[in-house]
């Protein structure tokens, strides 16, 4: 989903991200994700954890088609794109926020821009891939793909969009994860 590729269909699947995911995230109980996205999100935070890593927050999850045009129309494009061209109304893509400081700037946004891959996230919007994205660098804007997908993606340095176009051409990819 982006400003070419408007959402096809609302998700069918939310679920509340549970306040107790992590104890080093702090999780607004309105927040909603896809059911399939909750148990890689518990486990990114736990491996982060484990890791020493405790200053999460998270900013914004799914969001209604409603409240996608509402922030368009209140805040403009330079903010947010209209309804029907934001991921976050896939109920796959949530922003991820350190309370130590700018995700760019702190331990917690290096650790999930090396690291969230493995658990099938990534970075959706990178410093690198504004061409192909259309999006500035967001540190803090983490998609579900799943796996094997965010691997291969890390692994060939490849944005969402060049993802697909590889999938498209060559109709099949193996690899081993």
């Amino acid at each position: 989903v982006n400003r070419d590729i408007k959402l096809q269909q609302d998700p069918t699947n939310l679920a509340q991200i549970p306040t107790d995911i992590g104890a080093n995230v702090i999780v607004d109980s309105k927040f909603l994700l896809e059911n399939l996205a909750i148990p890689p999100l518990k486990a990114l935070f736990e491996a982060a954890a484990n890791d020493g890593l405790d200053h999460f927050i998270i900013n914004s999850a799914y969001r209604s088609g409603k409240l996608q045009q509402q922030l368009y129309e209140e805040n403009g494009a330079a903010y947010a794109l209209p309804s029907g061209s934001s991921e976050h109304q896939t109920g796959l893509s949530l922003d991820i926020g350190s309370t130590a400081g700018k995700m760019e700037n702190v331990a917690e946004g290096k650790w999930l821009e090396e690291n969230a891959h493995h658990f099938g996230f990534i970075l959706r919007y990178p410093k690198n891939k504004f061409d192909v994205t259309g999006i500035s660098y967001e540190p803090w804007h983490f998609r579900y793909v799943g796996l094997p997908h965010s691997v291969v993606m890390q692994e060939k340095d490849l944005a969402l969009e060049e993802y697909l176009t590889l999938l498209k051409k060559d109709q099949s990819y193996t690899t081993k994860v």
